[in-house]
Protein backbone atom coordinates (compact mmCIF):
# COMPACT_ATOMS: atom_id res chain seq x y z
CA UNK A 1 0.00 0.00 0.00
CA UNK A 2 1.38 3.46 -1.10
CA UNK A 3 -0.06 6.85 0.52
CA UNK A 4 -2.37 8.00 -1.41
CA UNK A 5 -3.59 5.07 -2.75
CA UNK A 6 -7.41 4.13 -2.29
CA UNK A 7 -8.54 0.61 -0.20
CA UNK A 8 -11.74 -0.19 0.24
CA UNK A 9 -13.44 -0.11 3.80
CA UNK A 10 -13.59 -4.21 4.36
CA UNK A 11 -9.88 -4.93 3.59
CA UNK A 12 -8.99 -2.38 6.76
CA UNK A 13 -11.90 -3.15 8.35
CA UNK A 14 -13.01 -6.95 7.82
CA UNK A 15 -14.72 -7.46 10.75
CA UNK A 16 -17.66 -4.67 9.65
CA UNK A 17 -19.70 -5.98 6.98
CA UNK A 18 -21.60 -2.95 5.94
CA UNK A 19 -22.67 -1.82 2.59
CA UNK A 20 -25.32 -0.36 0.39
CA UNK A 21 -27.40 -2.48 -1.83
CA UNK A 22 -29.48 -1.00 -4.38
CA UNK A 23 -32.25 -3.04 -5.79
CA UNK A 24 -32.73 -1.33 -9.90
CA UNK A 25 -35.78 -2.70 -12.06
CA UNK A 26 -36.92 -1.30 -14.82
CA UNK A 27 -34.44 2.00 -15.01
CA UNK A 28 -34.36 3.16 -18.23
CA UNK A 29 -30.49 3.39 -18.43
CA UNK A 30 -29.49 0.57 -16.19
CA UNK A 31 -29.88 -3.29 -16.43
CA UNK A 32 -31.84 -4.91 -13.43
CA UNK A 33 -29.84 -6.19 -10.94
CA UNK A 34 -28.34 -5.27 -7.50
CA UNK A 35 -25.78 -2.46 -7.34
CA UNK A 36 -23.45 -2.57 -4.35
CA UNK A 37 -22.18 0.59 -3.05
CA UNK A 38 -18.19 -0.13 -1.97
CA UNK A 39 -16.81 2.92 -0.05
CA UNK A 40 -12.88 3.26 0.04
CA UNK A 41 -10.33 5.77 1.84
CA UNK A 42 -6.99 7.29 1.00
CA UNK A 43 -4.57 5.02 2.69
CA UNK A 44 -2.71 7.96 4.43
CA UNK A 45 -3.23 7.78 7.72
CA UNK A 46 -1.92 11.38 8.64
CA UNK A 47 -4.59 12.34 5.48
CA UNK A 48 -7.66 13.72 6.88
CA UNK A 49 -8.81 14.72 3.37
CA UNK A 50 -12.54 14.15 3.96
CA UNK A 51 -12.81 12.04 1.18
CA UNK A 52 -14.65 8.85 0.24
CA UNK A 53 -14.73 7.21 -2.74
CA UNK A 54 -17.81 4.98 -3.58
CA UNK A 55 -16.92 2.10 -6.37
CA UNK A 56 -20.13 0.80 -7.90
CA UNK A 57 -20.29 -2.62 -8.13
CA UNK A 58 -23.02 -5.49 -10.13
CA UNK A 59 -23.97 -8.32 -8.82
CA UNK A 60 -24.00 -9.39 -12.34
CA UNK A 61 -20.00 -8.21 -12.69
CA UNK A 62 -18.09 -9.61 -9.77
CA UNK A 63 -15.29 -7.59 -9.54
CA UNK A 64 -15.68 -4.78 -11.91
CA UNK A 65 -16.25 -1.67 -10.91
CA UNK A 66 -19.03 0.37 -13.25
CA UNK A 67 -18.25 3.59 -11.41
CA UNK A 68 -16.11 5.17 -9.34
CA UNK A 69 -17.70 8.52 -7.48
CA UNK A 70 -16.01 11.06 -4.88
CA UNK A 71 -17.47 12.09 -2.12
CA UNK A 72 -16.66 14.91 0.70
CA UNK A 73 -19.16 15.86 3.65
CA UNK A 74 -17.41 18.70 4.02
CA UNK A 75 -18.05 22.51 2.66
CA UNK A 76 -16.41 23.77 -0.84
CA UNK A 77 -14.32 25.84 2.02
CA UNK A 78 -12.66 23.14 3.39
CA UNK A 79 -11.58 21.43 0.47
CA UNK A 80 -10.49 24.81 -0.92
CA UNK A 81 -8.22 25.30 2.16
CA UNK A 82 -7.14 21.17 2.46
CA UNK A 83 -5.82 21.50 -1.41
CA UNK A 84 -3.97 25.36 -0.16
CA UNK A 85 -5.94 26.76 -3.31
CA UNK A 86 -6.91 30.36 -3.77
CA UNK A 87 -10.20 29.77 -5.30
CA UNK A 88 -12.67 26.91 -5.49
CA UNK A 89 -12.62 25.28 -9.58
CA UNK A 90 -13.69 22.48 -10.81
CA UNK A 91 -11.14 20.24 -9.06
CA UNK A 92 -12.22 21.08 -5.87
CA UNK A 93 -15.64 20.95 -6.69
CA UNK A 94 -15.09 17.24 -7.82
CA UNK A 95 -13.71 16.10 -4.78
CA UNK A 96 -16.24 17.76 -2.70
CA UNK A 97 -18.64 15.11 -5.22
CA UNK A 98 -20.85 13.42 -5.69
CA UNK A 99 -18.80 13.31 -9.04
CA UNK A 100 -17.04 10.84 -11.15
CA UNK A 101 -13.41 9.97 -10.20
CA UNK A 102 -11.65 11.48 -13.18
CA UNK A 103 -8.49 9.83 -12.95
CA UNK A 104 -10.31 6.44 -12.80
CA UNK A 105 -11.83 4.24 -15.90
CA UNK A 106 -15.62 4.66 -16.03
CA UNK A 107 -17.76 2.38 -17.88
CA UNK A 108 -20.90 3.29 -20.26
CA UNK A 109 -22.97 3.42 -17.53
CA UNK A 110 -21.42 5.60 -15.17
CA UNK A 111 -23.12 8.46 -15.57
CA UNK A 112 -26.20 6.98 -14.69
CA UNK A 113 -25.03 5.05 -12.12
CA UNK A 114 -23.54 8.12 -10.21
CA UNK A 115 -27.71 9.37 -10.66
CA UNK A 116 -28.85 6.88 -8.67
CA UNK A 117 -26.19 7.03 -5.61
CA UNK A 118 -26.12 10.85 -5.60
CA UNK A 119 -29.28 10.86 -3.72
CA UNK A 120 -27.90 8.05 -1.26
CA UNK A 121 -25.31 10.16 -0.12
CA UNK A 122 -27.74 12.93 0.46
CA UNK A 123 -29.57 10.89 3.29
CA UNK A 124 -28.58 11.71 6.44
CA UNK A 125 -28.38 7.86 8.10
CA UNK A 126 -26.18 6.73 4.72
CA UNK A 127 -23.41 9.52 5.15
CA UNK A 128 -23.20 9.19 8.42
CA UNK A 129 -22.38 5.67 7.86
CA UNK A 130 -20.02 6.91 5.38
CA UNK A 131 -18.18 8.79 8.03
CA UNK A 132 -17.91 6.35 10.90
CA UNK A 133 -16.41 4.36 8.27
CA UNK A 134 -13.67 7.03 7.64
CA UNK A 135 -12.95 7.45 11.33
CA UNK A 136 -13.20 3.35 11.83
CA UNK A 137 -10.56 3.34 8.57
CA UNK A 138 -8.30 6.11 9.26
CA UNK A 139 -7.98 5.02 13.13
CA UNK A 140 -7.53 1.54 12.39
CA UNK A 141 -4.83 2.43 10.03
CA UNK A 142 -2.95 4.51 12.63
CA UNK A 143 -3.58 1.77 15.30
CA UNK A 144 -1.74 -0.78 12.67
CA UNK A 145 0.85 0.97 10.48
CA UNK A 146 -0.55 -0.30 6.55
CA UNK A 147 3.07 -2.22 6.00
CA UNK A 148 1.82 -4.92 8.98
CA UNK A 149 -1.86 -4.66 7.67
CA UNK A 150 -0.56 -5.53 4.36
CA UNK A 151 2.65 -7.16 4.75
CA UNK A 152 4.23 -4.91 3.26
Amino acid sequence: MTSGEIVPFNEVCPDIDEMLVIPVRNHTLLPDGDYGLVDGFCADPDCDCRVIYIFVMAESRPGRKLASITFGWEPLEFYRKWMRADKIDDGIRALKGPALMSMAPQTDLADALLELVAPRLRERSYADLLKRHYRLFKDSLRRNPPHRIFGR
